[in-house]
């Protein structure tokens, strides 16, 4: 989480509850992000041990729905009409 104080104070709890969940597709995601950072392999050694923590699901269809969903409302070229 980069250190941002406020990201961090609202996951801890549901990661020390052992509540916090996501899916494969998100760590992709955070893969993807993290491969901007010089210093790549610092973060994903720190993400992995996170996921300790937080298992990811596998992928289903709902969770991709849900991806292409989301993936459509960053996308300024989509039409969010349908």
């Amino acid at each position: 989480m980069r250190g941002i104080p406020t990201a961090i104070a609202l996951a801890q709890p549901w990661i020390h509850a052992g509540e916090a969940t996501t899916s494969i597709v998100c760590v992709g995601e955070v893969a993807e992000y993290l491969k901007s950072f010089s210093d790549y392999s610092r973060h994903w050694r720190a993400m992995r041990s996170l996921l300790i923590s937080v298992h990811p699901y596998p992928l289903t269809y709902a969770i991709v729905h849900r991806y292409a969903i989301c993936a459509a409302h960053c996308d300024p070229r989509t039409d969010r009409r349908s």
